[in-house]
């Protein structure tokens, strides 16, 4: 075991619980020390009560802020937290760490590592906002030990608005557990058709996704056609639970809400659909290639990392090619299916494991 403490700072708690649990563990277990830097939205408690010798500290992060005095006012808090903590090293993931936590450490002589998760609804948008983080980045990202991108196109994209890419490495998203996302299930015996799993946010796709299944469900009465994900008021591109019941009221299709039954929902689906504007490496279509489902999602970064011979692409933004993708996929026959099925597990084992994600990760630490 390493007798050096890490901080772990990330924008939220649910983050970290949702998408690095495992890596939470394995730092758990070979650093004396860990400590996660996080604001709280209700997942720090879960968290403790998993992790109850990792102390949880309250960042104070506005996820929706973008003001100047509530930025100076979160590096403040990260100055007397690091000051405090005397952190040997600090991993900082989402956007916010990745700027003003990692700046705090540069002032203060700490070794960090940024992790790009995800380019977001900043790059998707564009404009002045965008502007401004690449400024930061550029700034910024040249005193990281290094800076995990989770696709080419990400760090490609980065690359191109000059930002230093000298300590840039490309590690293939979270990760999944393949032991927990795993199924005996038969592909051709599972009880949901097409599932959405996903927040409630425009840039998920979910609007495309409801006007595609209307018109399916219009022709095949009979599909099983769900959503799982909660309403995120957060997010610049949320959807109020007035939009979202209005969009989905005589659709057919299914609402379960969030749920902490995932894996249990995805062991009975057969297609998992995401019609994401933009992914860093979409955790659940990594965690339902696991469980054998075919996978149907947008041709954009973060997204088709996931489909090789497991499933199909359609456009973004496109009703159109969603619907007409999803409707070929009912004339596939048995043997196919089985065959899609097959390959969608085989992929998640042998690239986007936790094992193998965690170990990359565990060899930057340790270089």
């Amino acid at each position: 075991m390493s007798n050096k403490k890490i901080i772990l700072c990330a924008s939220d708690s649910w983050y970290l619980l949702n998408f690095r649990y495992d890596l939470i563990k394995e730092l758990n277990e070979k650093y004396s020390e860990v400590v996660i830097v996080t604001s709280f939205d209700g997942s720090e408690k879960k968290m403790g009560e998993f992790f109850p010798n990792i102390r949880i500290i309250n960042s104070l992060l506005d996820r929706k802020s973008t003001g100047l005095m509530k930025n100076v006012f979160l590096i403040y808090c990260y100055f007397k937290i690091y000051i405090n903590e005397k952190p040997d090293f600090v991993m900082n993931f989402t956007i916010k760490p990745n700027v003003f936590s990692a700046f705090v450490c540069i002032v203060l002589s700490i070794p960090f590592i940024n992790n790009v998760t995800g380019l977001g609804t900043v790059f998707i948008k564009g404009g002045a906002l965008q502007n401004i983080v690449i400024y930061l980045y550029r700034v910024i990202f040249p005193f990281a030990k290094n800076i995990i991108f989770q696709n080419n196109d990400d760090m490609s994209l980065i690359k191109d608005f000059k930002v230093s890419a000298r300590n840039f490495v490309l590690i293939e998203g979270s990760g999944v557990n393949t032991n927990v996302f795993s199924s005996n299930e038969s592909i051709l015996e599972r009880e949901y058709d097409f599932v959405f799993i996903g927040r409630i946010i425009k840039d998920k796709g979910v609007v495309e996704y409801i006007k595609a299944m209307k018109r399916l469900k219009l022709e095949y009465p009979s599909l099983r056609v769900l959503i799982v994900g909660g309403l995120d008021s957060d997010n610049q591109t949320s959807l109020s639970k007035e939009e979202f019941n209005e969009l989905i009221e005589d659709s057919g299709i299914e609402y379960l809400g969030k749920r902490s039954d995932v894996p249990k929902i995805l062991s009975e689906t057969k297609f998992m659909v995401l019609p994401s504007y933009r992914e860093g490496l979409s955790k659940v279509l990594i965690e339902a290639a696991s469980m054998g489902c075919v996978i149907l999602t947008s041709d954009v970064p973060g997204c088709r990392q996931v489909v090789e011979s497991n499933g199909f692409l359609f456009e973004p933004k496109n009703v159109e090619s969603l619907y007409n993708t999803v409707l070929n996929t009912i004339e596939i026959g048995d043997e196919e299916l089985l065959r899609l099925s097959k390959n969608s597990r085989k992929l998640a084992v042998s690239r986007f494991s936790t094992e193998i994600v965690n170990k990359k990760i565990f060899n930057l630490l340790q270089d």
